[in-house]
């Protein structure tokens, strides 16, 4: 079993390479998943799930933690948002099996952008940068496509950019070119299609959102705040035992 997962755990020791893998990856599975139905998707379901089992070997166990978490968060928003509040569907209206574990994957992409040295080295050109990349496109996205449910969601990105710190500035920031990469690709190649209004508040959005990154700050920060409460709470039971 171990060695099944090598490959995987490489990539994440070269971080650079890992990213590569990931950009090739995203248009790729949504190719192949355009010929695949709904039986045949848990071929990819499994080979993602081996990408991020292997990837996840490699972190820090709060880290493991915190991801597996952020993968059962995301595969209840997906859904809840897919299915019962139809903000999204997906090409055969289901969520495709292989769609928890890719958050996952997404989710490392970002952490391992975080513990980059040049990252670190360059947070502060990346910030600012993402920023105004991400105001730019959210301005456009509102003029051109009245995108108002988009712009929301850049509102809430730049909090998450400014607010957090450094360290999850540098996270937010790979998010940002991440998700805006794989919803282009996942929009254009017809794995998926955005509602042309936010549900419950029934707001425009542009297909895609301009702003989706911000959404997925709030199942990151439960997720950190859980695995957190919950390794505090070990750590001090440890010591007093």
């Amino acid at each position: 079993m171990r060695a099944l997962l090598t490959w995987p755990r490489l990539l994440v020791a070269r971080p650079r390479w890992w990213f590569v893998a990931v950009l090739v990856a995203i248009p790729a599975a949504f190719l192949v998943d355009g010929t695949l139905d709904t039986r045949t998707q848990w071929l990819l379901a499994a080979l993602a799930w081996w990408a991020l089992l292997g990837a996840i070997g490699a972190l820090t166990p709060a880290e493991r933690g915190q991801t597996l978490l952020l993968v059962a968060l995301a595969t209840a928003a997906e859904l809840t948002f897919s299915l019962v509040l139809e903000w999204y569907a997906y090409r055969l209206d289901n969520v495709p099996p292989w769609i928890p574990p890719a958050h996952g994957i997404v989710f490392v992409t970002a952490l391992l952008w975080s513990k980059d040295p040049l990252a670190e080295r360059r947070q502060d050109t990346v910030r600012v940068a993402v920023t105004a990349a991400a105001v730019t496109y959210g301005a456009l996205a509102l003029v051109l496509a009245d995108d108002v449910g988009g712009a929301l969601g850049v509102g809430l990105l730049l909090i998450w950019l400014w607010a957090l710190g450094a360290d999850r500035a540098r996270f937010y920031a790979m998010m940002w070119l991440v998700v805006c990469y794989l919803e282009a690709c996942g929009v254009l190649i017809g794995t998926w299609a955005w509602a042309p209004t936010v549900p419950l508040i029934g707001v425009p959005e542009a297909n895609p959102p301009s702003g989706i990154v911000g959404v997925y700050g709030f199942f990151d920060l439960l997720a950190l705040a859980v695995v957190t409460r919950y390794f505090t709470v070990r750590s001090r039971n440890l010591a007093n035992a």
